[in-house]
């Protein structure tokens, strides 16, 4: 949104720098781009409000050997590590 917000101040911004005595075909060609332009970021805006990332490969590694043998070797290695720090901190 931040990304929405900050692009169409830019545009704004161009609008005040362009002579303000354009013809109607340079205003309409430039109302066209921002047009354009909004379009183009709506649509971003859309496909990140589809699903999380995450819920898109959810499931993947599901008996998979190798993600298993990874997933108890990650865990052996914490179990290993609590071990080793003493109990009075």
């Amino acid at each position: 949104m931040i990304y929405l917000c900050y692009s169409v101040s830019l545009f704004f911004r161009s609008f005040k720098l362009v002579q303000t005595s354009m013809t109607p075909a340079q205003l309409e060609k430039r109302v066209a781009a921002v047009e354009q332009e909004l379009a183009r970021l709506r649509s971003r805006l859309d496909t990140t409000a589809e699903q999380p990332w995450w819920q898109k490969i959810a499931g993947t590694f599901s008996n998979d050997p190798a993600h298993e043998e990874a997933r108890k070797l990650g865990q052996a290695y914490r179990q290993s590590q609590n071990a080793d720090t003493p109990e009075d901190e």
